[in-house]
């Protein structure tokens, strides 16, 4: 079964994607990193690799945002940070 992956135009499509791809929140292994677009070819090596490789990515990024601090920023209601203001030429 081949994974299909959405565009993500928001924090809520991200969460629903995740879910949709794992909705047991199973840790990834080979079989199911080969069900990705683009990951059909590696060998079983190359996949451990690039599944410890998330592993530590993840565990990396977790940390960062757990000891993050929440700024809250004056009149943000107008700030697309999916598609940024573009300047008018001059």
């Amino acid at each position: 079964m081949k994974t299909k992956i959405n565009s993500l135009k928001n924090q809520a499509d991200g969460v629903a994607s995740a879910q949709a791809i794992n909705p047991k929140k199973e840790p990834l292994t080979v079989e199911k990193l080969r069900t990705f677009p683009g990951c059909e070819h590696y060998n079983d090596e190359e996949a451990e690799q690039v599944v410890q490789t998330i592993h530590q990515y993840a565990l990396i990024l977790f940390e960062c945002v757990s000891k993050a601090k929440v700024v809250t920023l004056p009149d943000t209601n107008n700030i697309s940070y999916l598609n940024p203001i573009k300047k008018k030429a001059s």
